[in-house]
C-alpha cells in the first residue's frame, strides 16, 4: 500500500496551516483535559509527533499509532532532536497495532480518524483500551462533499457527530461533549471546512 504522506512529512511540522490546526486542537484539549505526570496517553494517527512533543512533559508516557511509514520516521527524528523519551511510535494502523496489555487515561486523534476505514472497530478497541473514567477525544472535520481532499478518496469525507455520538454511546461511552474547532481552508480554493472537538468518557 503506498504512503500517501510521504512527500509531505518532512515538511509537515513546518507547514503554517498545520501549525495553526494543531494550536486550535491542543489549545482546546488543554483547556478540556486536565494533562497529569501519572497519565498514559494513545495518540491515533499521531503522525510527525507534534502534538504529542506538546503534550509529553505534562504526562508520563504517550504511545503513537501512525501507518505511514514516512511521519513515523519523521516523527523519530522530531522527538529525538528535542530530547523527548516518554513517547514510544508503532507503525500500523489502529486496529492491529500490537499494544500488549497497555491500558490509557486518554486516547486522542486530531485530522485523524477520517482515515480509519474500520472506525466502527476503532472504537471497540478504545471502549477496551482505556481504562474506567479515561478520556476519548477527536479533533475531526464535520460532514464535507468530499472536496477537502480533493482527487484523495478517503473512508470517511467527515462525521455527522450525532451519528458519531451513537457509536460511543452504544459502545458504554458517556458525558459526551461536541465543542466547534477552528475551521480549516483549503489554500486551492479557499473553501472553509468546519471541525468539531469531541469529548466522551468511558463509564
Amino acid at each position: 500500500m503506498s504512503d500517501r504522506f510521504e512527500t509531505r512529512a518532512t515538511e509537515w511540522n513546518f507547514n503554517p496551516r498545520i501549525i495553526k490546526m494543531f494550536h486550535a486542537f491542543v489549545g482546546q484539549f488543554r483547556k478540556e483535559i486536565p494533562l497529569n505526570s501519572e497519565m498514559n496517553l494513545l495518540d491515533v494517527g499521531g503522525g510527525t509527533g507534534l502534538i504529542a512533543s506538546d503534550f509529553a512533559e505534562s504526562v508520563n508516557s504517550i504511545t503513537i499509532v501512525d501507518s505511514s511509514p514516512a511521519t513515523v520516521k519523521t516523527a523519530r527524528e522530531h522527538l529525538k532532536t528535542a530530547s523527548i523519551e516518554n513517547v514510544t511510535l508503532i507503525e500500523n494502523d489502529i486496529v492491529h497495532a500490537d499494544l500488549g496489555d497497555l491500558r490509557f487515561d486518554c486516547i486522542y486523534g486530531h485530522m485523524s480518524f477520517h482515515h480509519i476505514g474500520q472506525i466502527d472497530l476503532a472504537f471497540d478497541r478504545f471502549s477496551k483500551l482505556l481504562v474506567p473514567g479515561g478520556v476519548l477525544v477527536i479533533g475531526d472535520l464535520n460532514s464535507e462533499d468530499g472536496s477537502f481532499h480533493g482527487e484523495e478518496k478517503v473512508p470517511h469525507n467527515g462525521f455527522d457527530t450525532v451519528e458519531l455520538s451513537a457509536k460511543l454511546l452504544f459502545r458504554g461511552f458517556a458525558n459526551i461533549r461536541i465543542l466547534p474547532l477552528e475551521s480549516v481552508d483549503r489554500p486551492e480554493t479557499g473553501a472553509l471546512f468546519e471541525r468539531f472537538f469531541l469529548v466522551a468518557s468511558k463509564a
